[in-house]
């Protein structure tokens, strides 16, 4: 199975690849983590030197969803794979029907 035209779905190596470090800035509140490789970001996003309290991990789209809700979050960025984009576009899409 392959999660792009280069890697494997279990090569994880290109998140190696990503400067995740721009990301740390004091303007970061919090990243949501999902999916089956949480655990592997998150040790990526503390090499990055991303505080770890701001790092949630669950497996619960919905929950995210919630918690991002209740902690009126105004910008949201997401870094998807391509077979879950349609999933999560219609989750937060919901609200708008």
């Amino acid at each position: 199975h392959k999660i792009s035209g280069r890697y494997t779905f279990e090569d994880i190596s290109w998140m190696y690849d990503i400067t995740f470090e721009l990301i740390n800035h004091d303007s970061l509140n919090k990243v949501y983590l999902l999916g089956g490789f949480t655990s592997d970001f998150k040790k990526r996003l503390i090499l990055a030197d991303i505080p770890e309290e701001k790092i949630i991990e669950s497996t619960d789209l919905q929950k995210v969803k919630q918690t991002i809700k209740k902690d009126k979050v105004k910008v949201c960025y997401g870094m998807i794979n391509y077979d879950y984009l349609d999933t999560f576009a219609s989750v937060f899409k919901e609200d708008e029907k």
